[in-house]
C-alpha cells in the first residue's frame, strides 16, 4: 500500500513509473481529498488506476463524516471522483464491529445486508 500525503502529480508519476509494480493500493491520507482541488484529485486517481492500483480515501474522513452523519454525502463525493474503496478505522472515533461492518456495507451499495445502524450519527 502507498500512502499519499498529497505529493504533487509529476512526483506521483515517477514514483509509480520506477515503484508501480509494488503497490496494489492507494490511500490519500486523512483529510486531503476535501482540500485538494477535485480535478487534481481526479488526475491523481485517474494515474494510480492506470497503474492498476486500486484508491481509497483515508479513514479520518470516514470517522468524521460517520460522526457527523454526512457520511452518505462522502460516498457519494468518493465515487463521482473515482476512488474504488472506502477506509473505516477509528483513530479517534471508537467503533463497533456492527459500524464498521455496516459502513462497508453500505458503499458496496449491497441493501440486503444492511441494517442502517450507522445512521443517525454515532455517539461517541
Amino acid at each position: 500500500m502507498m500512502i499519499d500525503w498529497g505529493i504533487p502529480l509529476g512526483q506521483q508519476k515517477d514514483i509509480l513509473a520506477s515503484q508501480g509494480h509494488l503497490v496494489d493500493k492507494a490511500k490519500i491520507a486523512a483529510g486531503i481529498p476535501r482540500f485538494m482541488p477535485v480535478d487534481l484529485l481526479k488526475q491523481k486517481l485517474s494515474a494510480y488506476r492506470d497503474a492498476g492500483i486500486s484508491t481509497a480515501n483515508g479513514g479520518l474522513l470516514t470517522e468524521l463524516t460517520l460522526k457527523q452523519g454526512t457520511y452518505d454525502a462522502m460516498l457519494a463525493e468518493m465515487v463521482e471522483v473515482g476512488f474504488d474503496a472506502v477506509e473505516v478505522s477509528e483513530n479517534l472515533v471508537p467503533l463497533s464491529a456492527a459500524a464498521k461492518t455496516e459502513a462497508v456495507c453500505v458503499f458496496r451499495g449491497d441493501p440486503a445486508t444492511c441494517t442502517d445502524s450507522i445512521r443517525p450519527p454515532i455517539p461517541i
